[in-house]
């Protein structure tokens, strides 16, 4: 999520902008996936749940954030967004990395 929305906070809206943006997004709708295997076994049924919203949601805001580039490109949420994102994607880095894992 972070790569699309920090690419649309630093280009103007163009066809060919679009264009990647959409490809970029697919792409971290696809990414997201990569590790529910893992998630299966060592997620309960509510966190499972939470990532099936994120699921859901992720497209929209790709959707959501494309139309406020379009249409009001001059919004400063659209510079915001990404920085709340990396910062959400800096604590999942190291929630989730080995030092802190949960003990079993």
């Amino acid at each position: 999520m972070f790569v699309p929305l920090s690419f649309i906070a630093i280009k103007e809206f163009t066809h060919q902008n679009l264009t990647v943006y959409i490809i970029l997004g697919v792409f971290s709708c696809l990414f997201i996936t990569k590790d529910e295997f893992v998630h299966a076994q060592e997620c309960n049924g509510f966190e499972n749940w939470l990532h099936a919203l994120l699921f859901v949601l992720h497209p929209l805001i790709f959707v959501c954030s494309g139309l406020l580039w379009i249409n009001h490109p001059e919004d400063q949420f659209i510079c915001y967004q990404p920085l709340l994102v990396g910062v959400f994607m800096l604590y999942q880095l190291l929630r989730w990395s080995i030092p802190w894992k949960r003990a079993k």
